[in-house]
């Protein structure tokens, strides 16, 4: 309404800014909030020539939305759901919805399109990534046809194949430089975990390398040594990490897992969950998971059906990428191969159910988590989740209805 003056003079190509106050106004229609536009527009011209410029900039409701959600399971035959709405609450915006999945593999792809987009320089960054792209093969189902990885097909079998680049010559693997002096415990333990899964989803693991592998995780496991920033507890967390990747192969026998059980008080939950998963593929061994899962359970806590684990570490634990959603992660990952004994899935209960739901929340308003290592122990953990409590195919009939609890009518 009031104008606005200002008088500028410029030399030939040269340029400059001009501001001015804008204010916008509202309006109202059936009480709802509309939102318009602000269109500018820009004359220039001299004696001889002239231009002119037309822009538009849309003004929204001044709002700040949040979000929040809640979960359900179809195990039981009717889910209800209380929900509380302020009195003074706007009602031009926002919403209340549900939504259906037959699986908790859902809203993945953000998962992927992080793995898929990022830039990989380490060996750990390399090997994330063939396996992430094993994964996106394997779960295409579960993804919205728009999202398409590109090559994926290839990076697996790529990233095995420059496997022996990033191996130190004593067998552990390396981050840049393929030298003994750098050879990393953790990083090795990680790609034979890696290894184990790609083989699970049918791919062939190079000989040479995986066999110099686990000779270096084997010797790493009998000798009491390891890099001079490890502590206690990172030390024995590692081994354990060696201990569930060799198990697998039949490498590691009751006991060895004797040998390491007065190591567990000093493990972090990381290493503990991994302990559990060692003591699960070797026989003989029910009461180590009888103890450990104890363990395990009493660093947990429960708030509006979310189930987390917690503990405090000290910043070194950095330095073998230790994070809490990662180490919830792997206690989902535990948990569910747990269940799929008859003792375990009474032993776990509904807390696999309740920490998938954490997990998901953890990502908050991203559709991915932070790191390399949680985008791939959280997936997974779903997947892990997927095989123990998803196995049969979902038939269902469903209906969803609003009451009113103060007016009791159905809506």
């Amino acid at each position: 309404q009031n104008p606005t003056k200002q008088t500028i003079k410029l030399e030939p190509y040269k340029r400059t800014t001009v501001y001015m106050p804008v204010e916008t106004g509202v309006v109202k229609q059936d009480l709802n909030i509309t939102e318009g536009k602000i269109n500018f527009s820009v004359i220039a011209n001299d004696s001889i020539d002239g231009d002119a410029l037309m822009y538009s900039i849309s003004v929204k409701k001044e709002r700040a939305l949040l979000t929040s959600a809640n979960y359900g399971t179809t195990t039981d035959k009717e889910v209800r759901e209380t929900l509380a709405f302020p009195k003074d609450i706007y009602n031009d915006t926002g919403t209340v919805s549900v939504e259906l999945a037959s699986s908790v593999i859902g809203n993945v792809e953000g998962a992927f399109r992080y793995i898929r987009d990022y830039d990989y320089t380490c060996w750990e960054q390399i090997l994330t990534r063939g396996v992430m792209a094993s994964h996106y093969q394997n779960l295409k189902k579960y993804i919205p046809d728009d999202f398409i990885w590109e090559g994926s097909e290839k990076l697996t079998t790529e990233m095995l194949s420059q496997s022996a680049n990033y191996q130190a010559p004593n067998g552990g693997m390396v981050y840049f430089i393929p030298q003994d002096i750098y050879a990393d415990p953790y990083l090795s333990a990680y790609t034979a975990l890696a290894f184990n899964w790609l083989r699970d989803s049918g791919y062939e693991i190079p000989g040479n390398v995986e066999n110099k592998l686990q000779q270096y995780l084997t010797e790493f496991l009998k000798k009491d040594v390891a890099p001079s920033f490890y502590s206690k507890g990172m030390s024995s967390t590692v081994r354990a990490v060696a201990l569930a990747a060799l198990s697998r192969n039949g490498e590691i026998s009751a006991a060895d897992l004797q040998r390491y059980r007065d190591h567990v008080k000093y493990m972090s939950l990381f290493g503990q969950v991994h302990y559990l998963i060692a003591a699960l593929d070797v026989s003989s061994s029910s009461d180590i998971v009888e103890e450990v899962s104890n363990l395990i359970i009493s660093h947990s806590s429960q708030s509006g059906g979310k189930f987390s684990f917690n503990e405090e570490l000290d910043d070194t634990y950095s330095r073998i990428l230790s994070t809490q959603l990662r180490t919830n992660c792997s206690i989902l990952s535990g948990f569910s191969r747990y269940a799929q004994k008859p003792e375990g899935r009474v032993k776990v209960g509904d807390i696999p159910f309740k920490l998938v739901r954490f997990i998901t929340q953890t990502r908050g308003n991203r559709d991915h988590w932070e790191n390399t290592q949680e985008n791939m122990f959280c997936m997974n953990a779903l997947i892990d989740y997927s095989r123990a409590y998803e196995k049969a195919k979902p038939s269902l009939n469903v209906s969803v209805s609003h009451r009113s609890m103060i007016t009791g009518m159905k809506l």
